[in-house]
């Protein structure tokens, strides 16, 4: 739903207001129009606005809706949205709940083709990346190297200057 990605632009632009406009309004018409997968992701999206916004309780809400809807749908993208819940417990302070979550992933983050079916695979990686050093655990590395070489793979099929731009809007380029 192009509302969601408008969500995701203002967010990456710092515009927490706009994204969960956006967000409130893909979800709306993915909802009207019966589209579980597009509702996880809009889910998803205004969870992140909601993280954006200072707002880690209304977040975490998102975040457990979208989850349930993808499991229903044995979707995917439970992984988007287990992230999410990881970083709206990190927004909280919550280092042991973040934790739970990212184990939950702990099994595919390391492999790109396990993420396959999820919206925002990198984004995945570099959540459990950032609980992981958090909590000084090792496997911080692991998924930060594993982020880099998928990235990079990505990154390697453009034939245009949309490769740089592509590698930009990862909030996690300076890790990288």
């Amino acid at each position: 739903n192009q509302l969601c990605n408008l969500s995701q632009l203002a967010l990456y632009r710092g515009d927490a207001g706009a994204a969960l406009a956006h967000a409130r309004a893909g979800l709306e018409i993915s909802i009207a129009v019966e589209d579980r997968r597009t509702q996880v992701f809009a889910m998803c999206a205004l969870g992140n606005a909601e993280l954006a916004a200072g707002r880690p309780g209304q977040a975490t809400e998102a975040f457990e809706r979208a989850r349930a809807t993808a499991l229903e749908a044995a979707s995917p993208t439970r992984h988007d949205a287990c992230a999410g819940l990881a970083r709206a417990a990190l927004a909280r302070n919550d280092l042991p709940g973040a934790l739970a979550w990212v184990d939950e992933l702990a099994p595919c983050i390391s492999d790109a083709d396990e993420l396959g079916g999820t919206e925002q695979p990198r984004l995945i990686q570099w959540t459990c990346h950032q609980v992981f050093a958090r909590a000084g655990d090792a496997r911080a590395a692991t998924v930060l190297a594993a982020a880099r070489a998928a990235l990079n793979l990505r990154a390697a099929t453009f034939t245009d200057a949309r490769a740089a731009c592509f590698c930009d809007i990862y909030l996690f380029q300076q890790e990288v």
